[in-house]
């Protein structure tokens, strides 16, 4: 699937994403993004051309994670079929990244979970939507649309335990900026955050064998 050229930067619009299978379009045009980090955004086509492995991990849920894990895949463009005992994967990869075979899994098994505080305060959160954007300063963000407005001061984030940092706070909507010092790496941080936390896994996975 072919992108358009990303347009000029122009005032951020209303945070309205859309999924539409491995790439979200922000709404208003401002950008079409990947959500994989794997794939190239200007010459994406569709395929995958990375070699054949196998992700295998373990679980207290196999059951309930399988589905969850196959949803993360799903989101990132890469073709998978689950093996027929335990929690494993026979996956496609892309062919665009030269640590995807070591990467991707440790992305699938992360837990997902987000914790936020208002003036240190854990408050409750429920994430709606997610999705990855260019910030107003042309750096990657992780957008989410939560249950409930937010304070614009006073407000951290935590992700799966780790603190991140917050780029801006508009009512319900909640920007985590990707801070690194290659711009595809930052977007590789941007769009792994936006999967685990749409797709937040049921119990502790950890990666076994791979390639």
């Amino acid at each position: 699937m072919a992108t358009s050229p990303v347009p000029p930067l122009r005032a951020r619009p209303t945070a309205t994403l859309v999924f539409m299978g491995a790439v979200i379009s922000v709404v208003g045009g401002i950008v079409l993004a990947t959500v994989g980090w794997y794939v190239r955004v200007s010459t994406f086509e569709g395929v995958a051309t990375g070699a054949s492995a196998r992700f295998v991990f373990q679980s207290a849920c196999d059951a309930e994670a399988r589905p969850v894990i196959a949803a993360r895949l799903a989101d990132y463009g890469v073709p998978a079929a689950p093996a027929a005992d335990g929690l494993a994967f026979d996956v496609t990869l892309p062919g665009a990244m030269p640590d995807e075979a070591t990467h991707l899994p440790k992305a699938l098994a992360a837990p997902g979970q987000l914790a936020v505080r208002i003036d240190g305060v854990a408050t409750p959160a429920t994430v709606t939507n997610v999705g990855m954007q260019l910030a107003f300063s042309g750096s990657p963000i992780t957008l989410l649309m939560l249950n409930a407005s937010l304070p614009e001061r006073g407000v951290t984030a935590s992700l799966d335990g780790v603190e991140v940092d917050i780029e801006e706070v508009t009512g319900p909507e909640l920007q985590i900026a990707a801070r690194a010092g290659d711009s595809r790496e930052a977007i590789r941080i941007a769009s792994d955050r936006a999967v685990q936390l749409r797709h937040p896994l049921p119990c502790a996975v950890t990666v076994v064998g791979g390639p």
